[in-house]
């Protein structure tokens, strides 16, 4: 049964002093994934080995603790651990679940579609958990105002889910967004999902299912199951789904047949119409590619293919590519790489580009490491694809380093840290290949539970096609060396001035710091989000406890870029602060740090004294009063940046009369749920004023005063405040005291 095929890499160690050895073991049935790359660290430095999986895995890691108490659930602002880590505040939105995790794990999954004329949001995945018709139903969550707001698990597949369907259940999911031309009206727009399904009884790959409902309330629903060859059980993993301006939908498939040496040796293009008069999807076989030149395994004599396959199109839709990551004897050398094809009508006919040495880019040349034989060859291992504004083809793939040139060892890889590196790849002609390093990866990859996590590679870009944007997940190499406790990445590309931002952690710090397993994200970033210019919408899996099942999905709300980001090797210093006042009369200030991007910091409290570059300083005031405490945050990048945040902080130092209103003061009860009780007993007399304030010395609620000497009692309301520490202040002219209190429901 394969609804648990899952990423199982064997580790295989090597004698540093022998040539690397071919190891041949039965592969996973699912060929795609069993071309996974597996590293293996090892402490004489990089070495070589053969990727393969087995059917009995042996762990590398312990399970990751996502109890309660390692991240947090819910839709809140969240603060930062250390603003210097930080690049940005993110809140995140809890999606719908699944029956397990097996819905979310493949780099060429579109999962989420954003659409800015409706500004909706949508992802798709195997539906909740508890919901009838289990595992192998499809539903999908949207949102209709940017994601800020969700409904999630409208059904997809009602027809599966009631039996009555001739195939077993459907997996890995991908989602599209259909919207008629000039529509702002969320009513007349359709999720369009597509993905592969099991045969009956779950023997094994053959059909795609492809489903449509109406995006606004999940109704109208449609959904067909179909193979490019009826009865041949062929077909496997559409990906790239797409929808183009005139309303046509595309996809790529391959040719997958069970239990057959020669797969991958047909990659289809699926065009798909939306039929309005019956309100479902149309899709019929647009092109076929046939590449017989395969490279072939020495070790089963099967295709060298089947590392990748994905399709996009330009913002006009007249431009398109499809690239295909495979091995050919054709090839200047031997070893996956894409294998490009190009479209300038809108997908009615499809050109190959011609073959290129990728060993030529410099930048492979200054990064990559010598095989044995002293050359140098890149193995991709990932592929995203986008085209920009100039219809030009964009990849952002995962690039290791071949071991061998040697023909029957084409699988051979150095690993170890450093041996991973993230690369921007562009083309239009097949001959104009250019390469950047979009970043350098420093741990391996990892794992969650049984399942391999490696590090994933989407692309996304702005609606005009001018920006684009490098997503992916890696974990701090000084915590762990392996992608096992994995933040959010992200970097931004300019098309027009050719001019990259610098790299953005906007998670780290944050109450999901270190889960941001399996990220998608959308091919169209939002450019109406409340933080930046541009914000990626991106969806991340929590993974379930129980045998990782059933996972949560969360959407992140604020990963993302200005426009004047873009040319900078470090984002902008934003200086920010709270303190909180001593109510003993000691005089003692303690001040947090809530800057951003910053790693230097100036302190100035105000009082003619020293400066301070501590990051979270203590002040103690000699005097009462009120003090301008300003501090300025500094960024070393280029250019260096720097801003300064001043708030007016009173402070209370007791003399005489001080201590006995202190002594005299009594606020109650503290927690509360809104009703506070301020008294003052006959210890002293006179007309005094009650004030409250937050930690951030604003007051919050209107003055009130008190007579006191004849144990005087007034009632403060809190219930409109949130929840969270307050200051009550009571002063007349000769003294003051202060109660700190808790507002919490």
């Amino acid at each position: 049964m394969l609804n648990n095929v899952n990423f199982k890499p064997i580790l295989i160690t090597f004698n540093p002093n022998i040539q690397a050895q071919k190891i041949q073991i039965k592969p996973l049935i699912m060929k795609k994934i069993s071309l996974y790359i597996a590293a293996l660290l090892v402490t004489s430095g990089v070495m070589a080995q053969r990727v393969m999986h087995i059917d009995d895995y042996r762990p590398r890691h312990a399970a990751i603790d996502l109890t309660d108490n390692h991240f947090i659930k819910g839709y809140e602002p969240l603060t930062t651990l250390d603003a210097s880590e930080r690049s940005g505040a993110v809140s995140f939105v809890e999606l719908g679940s699944a029956y397990n995790i097996y819905t979310i794990l493949l780099d060429e999954q579109n999962q989420v579609a954003y659409n800015p004329d409706l500004d909706a949001v949508t992802f798709i995945h195997r539906q909740n958990a508890g919901t009838a018709g289990g595992s192998g139903g499809i539903a999908f969550d949207r949102s209709l105002d940017g994601g800020a707001t969700w409904t999630d698990n409208y059904i997809m597949t009602p027809d599966f889910n009631a039996g009555s369907t001739p195939v077993g259940g459907s997996r890995y999911p991908s989602i599209a967004i259909w919207n008629p031309a000039g529509n702002t009206n969320p009513a007349n727009a359709f999720a369009i999902g597509t993905g592969p399904t099991l045969q009956a009884g779950a023997a094994g790959w053959g059909w795609i299912f492809a489903t449509s409902a109406r995006l606004s309330d999940g109704t109208t629903i449609a959904e067909d199951y179909y193979q490019q060859t009826p009865g041949a059980n062929t077909d496997f993993h559409p990906y790239g789904l797409t929808v183009n301006p005139n309303g046509d939908i595309w996809s790529i498939s391959t040719y997958y047949p069970e239990d057959v040496i020669n797969d991958y040796s047909f990659y289809y293009i699926n065009k798909g119409v939306y039929n309005t008069t019956t309100s479902q999807v149309d899709w019929t076989l647009s092109q076929t590619f046939i590449d017989p030149d395969y490279s072939i395994d020495p070790a089963d004599g099967s295709n060298i293919g089947g590392f990748g396959w994905n399709i996009a199109f330009s913002p006009d839709g007249q431009t398109g590519y499809a690239v295909l990551l495979i091995s050919e004897n054709s090839s200047v050398y031997i070893g996956i790489q894409p294998v490009v094809y190009k479209t300038t009508n809108a997908g009615n006919t499809w050109t190959r580009l011609p073959d290129f040495d990728f060993r030529t880019l410099t930048t492979f040349q200054d990064i990559l490491i010598e095989t044995a034989e002293g050359d140098k060859i890149p193995f991709f291992t990932s592929l995203d694809v986008a085209v920009d504004a100039n219809d030009k083809l964009n990849i952002f793939s995962n690039v290791l380093s071949r071991s061998s040139s040697l023909d029957d060892q084409y699988g051979f890889i150095w690993t170890g840290p450093g041996t991973s590196n993230l690369f921007h790849l562009t083309t239009s002609s097949g001959s104009d290949w250019t390469c950047t390093l979009v970043d350098s990866i420093v741990t391996e990859d990892g794992a969650v539970g049984a399942i391999g996590h490696p590090t994933r590679t989407n692309i996304s870009s702005s609606a005009d096609g001018e920006k684009i944007f490098f997503v992916w997940n890696d974990s701090d190499g000084s915590i762990v060396s392996t992608n096992d406790l994995p933040n959010l990445k992200i970097r931004g590309y300019d098309v027009s001035s050719q001019q990259y931002t610098f790299v953005r952690t906007p998670t780290a710090g944050s109450a999901v710091d270190g889960v941001i397993f399996f990220p998608v994200v959308a091919p169209t970033v939002i450019e109406t989000g409340d933080d930046f210019d541009f914000e990626v919408p991106v969806v991340f899996a929590q993974p379930g406890a129980d045998d990782l099942s059933p996972p949560t999905f969360f959407f992140i709300r604020g990963a993302g870029f200005n426009d004047d980001e873009f040319g900078l090797s470090a984002p902008s210093a934003t200086a920010d602060f709270s303190f909180v006042v001593s109510t003993t009369g000691s005089g003692v200030v303690n001040f947090t740090n809530l800057s951003i991007d910053a790693t230097e910091y100036v302190w100035d409290f105000g009082d003619s004294g020293p400066l301070s570059g501590l990051t979270n300083p203590s002040k103690t005031y000699t005097a009462s009063g009120v003090y301008n405490v300003c501090l300025t945050a500094k960024n070393s990048g280029s250019p260096a940046t720097d801003d300064t945040e001043c708030k007016e902080v009173d402070v209370l130092v007791n003399g005489l009369q001080d201590a006995l209103l202190a002594e005299a003061l009594t606020v109650f009860p503290s927690p509360t749920s809104g009703q506070v009780n301020v008294t003052i007993n006959g210890q002293v007399s006179g007309e005094f004023t009650v004030q409250v304030y937050n930690l951030l010395g604003e007051e919050v609620t209107a003055t009130q005063r008190i007579v006191a000497g004849s144990n005087a009692l007034i009632q403060l309301d809190l219930s409109g405040l949130a929840n969270g520490q307050y200051l009550v202040k009571v002063q007349n002219a000769g003294s003051v005291a202060m109660r700190s209190v808790s507002v919490s429901r």
